[in-house]
């Protein structure tokens, strides 16, 4: 336990660990999305890493699977207040049956959702987003926001919450979404963080990203619709005792 809180705080304090799929490029500083999203951290058998997770109920957030571990002892999620470090204890983590973690090189099909619920809840200084239920949005530009790096080579430029208005590339999918801007997305650490509509709603997390010249972060940002997989999100939240998400 010692050495999985030494990770942790050299994470939160250094941002230079290992790291799931921030923002590279122009991008605005993230402020109105501050109430709604937190860093998750998280130790494994290949180390530690941090993500982004969107709140969607006082004590439960919605991220990436590939971010989170089934046990609940091995995640964290982190704020800072009046410049201090906030570490959080974690009582539940659910990874969506249909996740597949090998799915970057076997190509199959994987739900890349997870829950996680904390011992207890949030500072009142955060509030659940809606999500956005619709199977096809009407927009064309959505927002991603995640505490990533925002120089793909600086380890140290993680922590700070951005977020960038993309632009969705077709084909379009039921399950997934696609993004791209100019030169910019999320990156490294943005992973697990949520994509808006122009309304505010959450309409998918992001998942994976690709880059240029063998890069991963700048030209594509990619996220799993969250209309798809509701039923699984809110029978989660009624078996753990919770209210089913706003939307």
């Amino acid at each position: 336990m010692f050495m999985l809180r030494f990770l942790w705080a050299m994470c939160v304090v250094l941002v230079g660990c290992q790291s799931a799929a921030a923002i590279v490029g122009s991008s605005d500083t993230g402020e109105s999305f501050a109430s709604e999203i937190l860093m998750v951290l998280y130790s494994n058998t290949h180390g530690a890493g941090f993500c982004s997770g969107v709140v969607i109920a006082p004590n439960v957030i919605l991220t990436a699977a590939h971010c989170v571990s089934k046990q609940p002892t091995d995640v964290r999620l982190h704020y800072r207040e009046h410049g201090a470090p906030i570490l959080l204890d974690v009582s539940f983590t659910a990874i969506h049956p249909a996740y597949k973690a090998k799915t970057p090189t076997s190509r199959e099909r994987s739900i890349d959702l997870a829950l996680v619920r904390l011992k207890s809840a949030l500072p009142d200084q955060f509030k659940p987003a809606r999500l956005e239920l619709n199977e096809l949005a009407q927009d064309s530009n959505y927002r991603v926001a995640g505490y990533g790096l925002t120089d793909e080579g600086d380890s140290k430029s993680a922590g700070s919450l951005r977020d960038v208005e993309l632009v969705l590339r077709k084909p379009l999918s039921k399950i997934l979404l696609w993004l791209e801007g100019h030169n910019t997305g999320a990156c490294v650490g943005d992973s697990g963080g949520p994509i808006y509509t122009s309304t505010h709603r959450v309409i998918a997390i992001t998942a994976w990203t690709e880059g240029f010249d063998g890069k991963h972060c700048g030209k594509l940002t990619q996220g799993i619709r969250v209309a798809p997989h509701y039923g699984w999100i809110e029978q989660t939240l009624k078996d753990w005792g919770i209210e089913a998400p706003v939307h």
